[in-house]
Formats: structure tokens, sequence, C-alpha cells
């Protein structure tokens, strides 16, 4: 809706409101005033038959008591329907027999006037009155019925007394008329408003008549319907209505008026205004007036001549921001490479302000701020390191990096000539902002080593800061809110590669025991495989299950089952080195690999955790006494019990089932399968074992032990140094094999097969192996 069409509107809902809320006010007030007026002159008239019925009843009563006391009841009787007292007088014995009725006497039944209403069905004929016939000892002879006739003169004359039209239906639940002084042509409207009520409320009828139904009940046996005629004016509605449109019209036209007369400056202004917006700086409006209407006019003149000249100046840096955000965006959806995404933002960054130099720095353990990376840096640090190997780390609330990083605030300013900032590159004027995770806001340290509820120091994800912008200005507020924009970017980025590296780790683990899943144990086998058989060395692979564990779920409930397992796995983790890898296999089943052990030590490693869970019963908060499980193990040797991952784990499987078979708490190694294929793995023959003393795949060979020096095997004897399996097929160099300078790391025997101190063999790209803690 346009501006003129709301202030016609509104201009109608001000006019027309309060004439359309008064003619509804009248056209109401009349019709409470007449139906309150009606319903009082039908509960009069309803008042006025009652006493009318009954006094008729007290009437025929007193005669019927007059005939029943005299001596002769026939002649009494009628003398007193003589007089007029009485319709009809009827004498019945006590059988109930008619031994006396007056000449001419109404048909029956007679309505009685005391009679229970619903044993009186029918049309009423005649209105009587009875009471019982005695001798002079008071014994019962027979019954007095004195009745008066109920006719349309008894209707006329109710309807007299009451000044209401009087109406007499056939029976009490009967929409039949016997008699009624209503007119033909609002008759059956009145019996179909009686008909729709089945009390005495007062209803109204289609044609403007009120009505009200009486009776029959105790002391008014006759079903009466009463109405009255409406007093409202005729004609109110249609007059009412007809002021109110022309007042309606009235008001249109002078609202289309003053409405017109009104926007034709807004109209002019909102036609500029749609030029501007097409791009046309050149439109102006007319200014008509010195009012408000006037300086608006004026003030949006002046404006679209500032505007123009500010559109030059952001037409010539619109395109390379773009470039930059379209760079940013490729990268951040591109790559989970942090060091590259923020490269790019701070090479955003410093093109989109101007300023010379900056970096990017992310709050790492211990409160310490360490640059990711930097741009422009060469040759502003302190005396002493102008080769710029200066690694930027500064303490968290230490100078101006730290300080925005521990209060969660910007900061931008001029550094004075002869001040040098701790720990931070020389310049002339800065500006740092400090980035939070997506979501949240940087919070600030009240003092040093503060910390929220976690632990953590409440300070921010990092600090973006750039130095001397160029041309020697300071960097300004708009700088500050570009830098804003892009330390979101860096905050984004922190968080999804965070987000990344959870993702995959909970990808590989099981929630309940936190060991890797049998997702990751599908790979780590074939990795592990692939590695042993590359370098020549062995793998053992342990299959655990914990015996009669459904036991242990249908005794205590899952609940304590869950505990049962995750301080299993716990344990597990205690007695296996750095090294090796846990799996949760699924239920109560735990897959171990152990490289660099054979069965041997296998067997060691399998007594120990035996020992682990076996001594020491497992607690259960809501059970009086520990929970006692035990482990059975199967071992089987890469390459002596499978050619494959697969084949390994299949072998360590079927000895897992022996160890059930032999009674469970125990361990059993695979048999080893005829048609596994092995051979020799030739080494020169004046060659010592290496200096790691780790076990090779293939025929053992003995082994002896120098002082100072772990065991070793004496050489093969009869291997040409030209051979090719000399030194660089039998063991490969050290930068190649991921075992190498980690002598005491293998299983060989039972010192080997402890638990070493931390570092191991690595196993490629991927997540880190499950850890003593240590």
């Amino acid at each position: 809706m346009t501006l003129r069409g709301r202030l016609t509107a509104a201009f109608l809902v001000v006019v027309l409101g309060p004439v359309l809320l008064g003619a509804i006010f009248v056209a109401s007030t009349v019709t409470a005033v007449d139906r309150s007026r009606s319903t009082e002159r039908l509960a009069v008239a309803a008042s006025t038959v009652r006493t009318s019925v009954d006094a008729l009843c007290q009437q025929l009563r007193a005669t019927a008591d007059a005939v029943a006391l005299t001596g002769d009841p026939p002649a009494a009787a009628t003398q007193l329907v003589g007089r007029g007292l009485a319709a009809a007088v009827q004498i019945t014995d006590v059988t109930g027999q008619v031994t006396y009725a007056s000449p001419g006497a109404p048909s029956m039944p007679w309505r009685d006037c005391s009679g229970p209403v619903e044993t009186q069905p029918g049309p009423v004929r005649a209105l009587a009155a009875r009471v019982d016939l005695r001798d002079r000892a008071g014994a019962l002879r027979g019954t007095v019925a004195a009745a008066q006739l109920v006719d349309p003169a008894f209707v006329a004359r109710l309807a007299a007394v009451t000044g209401v039209a009087v109406t007499l239906l056939g029976g009490a639940s009967s929409d039949r008329v016997t008699h009624t002084t209503e007119s033909r042509d609002v008759r059956d409207a009145v019996l179909a408003a009686a008909s729709a009520v089945d009390s005495e409320r007062v209803t109204e009828t289609t044609e403007g008549r009120y009505v009200r139904r009486i009776g029959p009940s105790t002391g008014q046996p006759l079903p009466l319907v009463l109405s009255v005629p409406s007093e409202r004016p005729p004609g109110l509605h249609v007059t009412l209505i007809g002021a109110v449109v022309l007042a309606g019209l009235l008001a249109v036209l002078t609202a289309w008026r003053l409405a017109r007369v009104t926007t034709r400056p807004l109209a002019e202004l909102a036609s500029a205004v749609d030029r501007v917006a097409y791009g046309d700086l050149t439109a102006r409006v007319p200014v008509r007036s010195h009012d408000e209407l006037g300086r608006l006019a004026e003030a949006f003149n002046r404006m679209t001549r500032e505007t123009g000249s500010y559109v030059a100046a952001l037409t010539s840096s619109r395109d390379q921001l773009r470039g930059h955000l379209a760079v940013l965006g490729d990268t951040l959806a591109s790559t989970h490479d942090l060091q590259r995404i923020l490269r790019v933002i701070l090479h955003s960054a410093i093109a989109a302000t101007g300023a010379r130099a900056g970096a990017v720095l992310l709050v790492e353990t211990g409160g310490m701020l360490a640059a990711q990376c930097t741009e422009g840096l060469d040759g502003r640090w302190p005396e002493g390191d102008a080769d710029g190997s200066q690694t930027l780390r500064v303490p968290v609330g230490v100078g101006v990096v730290g300080a925005v990083a521990a209060t969660g605030e910007p900061q931008r300013g001029r550094v004075e000539p002869t001040e040098v900032l701790a720990g931070e590159p020389r310049c002339r004027t800065y500006v740092a902002v400090p980035f939070a995770t997506p979501g949240g806001s940087a919070v600030p340290a009240a003092t040093p080593g503060s910390a929220d509820d976690t632990g953590t120091p409440a300070v921010a994800l990092g600090v973006l800061a750039l130095y001397d912008r160029v041309g020697a200005a300071e960097f300004d507020d708009d700088d500050l809110v570009t830098l804003r924009t892009f330390a979101g970017h860096a905050a984004v980025a922190v968080e999804n590669v965070r987000v990344h590296e959870e993702a995959q780790r909970l990808s590989l683990t099981d929630p309940l025991t936190g060991l890797w899943n049998y997702r990751y144990l599908r790979e780590s086998i074939r990795r592990e495989v692939e590695r042993a058989s590359r370098f020549g060395r062995m793998l053992s692979v342990l299959a655990l299950d914990l015996d009669r564990f459904k036991d242990v779920n249908d005794t205590y409930g899952h609940a304590a089952g869950d505990t049962v397992l995750a301080e299993f796995a716990r344990r597990v983790r205690g007695e296996i080195r750095e090294v090796d890898l846990a799996f949760r296999q699924g239920g109560e089943e735990f897959v171990l690999l152990l490289p660099e052990t054979d069965a041997r030590g296998a067997a060691i490693v399998a007594e120990r955790l035996g020992a682990a869970v076996r001594d020491t019963p497992i607690a259960v908060e809501a059970y009086a006494g520990p929970v006692l499980v035990t482990v059975s193990v199967g071992i089987a040797v890469y390459p002596d019990h499978g050619s494959t991952g697969r084949e390994v784990l299949e072998a360590a499987d079927d000895a897992l089932y022996g160890a059930k078979a032999a009674g469970r708490d125990t361990y059993r190694v695979a048999e080893v399968r005829p048609d596994v294929p092995t051979r020799e793995l030739p080494v020169l023959a004046g060659a010592v074992s290496p200096p790691d003393g780790l076990p090779r795949a293939g025929r053992p060979v003995p082994a002896h032990r120098e002082p100072g020096w772990p065991a070793r095997s004496e050489p093969a004897a009869g291997v040409p140094e030209s051979s090719p399996a000399g030194p660089a097929h039998a063991r490969p160099e050290p930068a190649d094999d991921p075992a190498a300078g980690v002598p005491d790391g293998a299983r060989a025997g039972p010192d080997a097969a402890r638990p070493g101190p931390g570092g191991g063999a690595s196993s490629g790209p991927h997540p880190p192996r499950q850890s003593r803690g240590r």
C-alpha cells in the first residue's frame, strides 16, 4: 500500500471509527432496552397467568368441597353449577364409577389442578379440582370433581388480563396449538420459537416478537406460550446504515484531497531515490517549500552530490578487495592446511589496509603467543638479530599483542622512536585484533594467570597484528573494522581445522573405552603387516575376550558392564608400550597389535594382561563387592600364522577359541600353518646384528649379548657382499625404518616384553597411538 493509501486509510479510521462505533452503540442499546422491557412484560404476564389459574383452581376446589360436605351432593352440584362457580361437577364412587355428572359436562380427560404433570398427556379440555367424598363417620365414599371449561373464551380472558398474546398448546411437549390469540401471520413463527426452548427462557422470532413458554407445572397445569411485539422503531437499522455510508463518502473525499496534497513532495522524493538506486547520482528533488519536506529535499540533494565523490574511490578499491576475498574463500573451502590459510588471510589483510608487515599468532599451551606466519618482518628485529632469525613468541599479557590476547580488546596506535616493544618487531604504527572461537568472543583475563572453569587461561585463540601503514599514517577505525573481518576468518579457519581433527579422532575411536575402533583396526593391521613385510619384522596380534561377560551384564546390569569394559581398557593401556595399538573390536572383544614382537614376547604380554585383570577385581558403583572378571587371549604372529592381516587376525581368533576351550583365563598361541610361505632373509657374512636388537622375520639365529649392548643375532654365513640381499635389502636405512633408534622397544624375550618408555615406531600419517600417559 502506498503512503497516500495509508494516510487515506488512517483518516478514514479516525473519522469513520467513532461514527461506526456510535451507530453500533445506538443499535445495540435500543435492542437491549427493547429486549429488557419485553422480558419484563413477559415476566409480569407469566406471574398474572399463574395467579389467575391458581385463583380458578382455588374456586373449583371450594366448589368440590361444598358439594362433598352437603347431605345431597347432586342437588348441591346442580345449584353450584347454576351459580357459575363451575362448568360441571362429577361424582364417582370408590370403584371409579360415575354416580353423578352435570348435564353438558366437558369431555374427558380433565386436567387436574394439583395432579402430576407427566401423567396428564393430550390436549386440555377442562381444568378440574378433586376432593374426597366421605360419610359422617369419615369413611371414603368416592370423589367429587369440579371442572371449568378451557376454551377460546378462557384463553381470551387470560390474554385480556395479562395484556399479551396467549397460546394454549396441545400438551406439555406438543407443538400443536389448541387455542390462541395470535394472528395468523405470526402464529407459526411464535410456535417455532417456543418449540426451540425447553424452559421459561425468553427468545425472539424473526418477525420481531419476544416469546416465553410457561407451564405446565405444579399449580399451573396449562401449557401456555406468551408473546409480545418488539417496541423498536421501524427501520432503525436502515437509518443507521444510511448515516454511516453517507459519512464514509464524505470522509473518503476529504481524505483523498488531504493525502494528495501531503504526499506529492514525498512522491517526488521517492522518484529521485529510485533513480539514485539505479545509479543516477544526478537526480535532484525540487524544493517547493521551506517546511520539513523542503529541508528534506535540500538534504537529499546535498547527499547525492557528496555520494558521487565517494563512488570513484570505492570503485577503485572494490576490485582489489574482491580479488582478495575470492582467494580467501577458495582457500577456506579447498584445504584444511592451517598454515596456508593463515598466510592467505595475512596477505589479504595487508593488501586491504596498506600495511607493510604483519603476523598471525596463536595461543599455545602454557600461555605463549607464537607466530604461525609472518610477512615483511625482515630487518625489523632488535639489534643482534638482524638476520631475521628471531622467532616471534610473546607471553600472553606482555607487550601489545600479549595485552590484546589477554584482554580481548583490539589496539592501534603509534610507537615512539625511543620505545621498544618487548619481544616484538620494530615499528612506527600498529594495529592488533584478537580472534576467538566462532559464535563466541575473546574473554578477557582480569589478572595474569586467571582461568575459567576448565582451568584454561581466559584468552583469545590468537591475534592478527599489522605494522606500519603505507604513507606513515596511523591505522584508523576503518582498518580496525577490516581487520576484524579477517580475524573472524582466521578464527573460522582455526576452528575448522580443530573440528576436522576432532572428527577424524572420533570416527576412529570407541566412545566407551577410548580405544581405537574396528574401522581403524582394519586400516592399522593392513599398515602394520605391510611395514613388517617391508622391513622383515614380526607383528604379534592378540585377540582378547572377557570371560562370561554376559553374566556380568545379566547380574549387575549393562551400566556395570560398561564400567567393567572401560576399566579393562584402562588396564590394557597400562600394560602395553606406546608403539602398541589397542582396539575394541566389538562388545567384550578386543585386539592388540604389537609391532616388533615375537610369540614369546606376546605370550608375556598376555600373561601380564591376565594377571592385571585377575588379581584386581573391578569396583562397580552401587554394589557392595567388586566384580571378578578374567580374560582369554589368542596369539598369532605375522608371518608365522598368516601372510595377510586378515589371516593373522583369523589365526588369533582361532587361538582365542582354543583358550576358551582350555578353561578360560589363559592364552593360546595359534598353530603354524604349513601352507604359509616363508623365506630366509640373507645378510652379509661378516655383518653384526643391527644396534636396535629387534628380531627379523625369517629363520631365527642364535643370539648372544655383549656387555652394555642388547641381544643380537649371529650373522648368517655364506652370503657374498655383492648379494642383492645385502644391507640395503636386509634392513632399511634409519630414515626409512620407523623402528630404528628404539633399541628397547621390541619384544624378543621376557625383559623386552615390559612396557618401554615413551616413543617407538611410527605408523605413518595416522592419528596418535594409544599411550600409557607416561
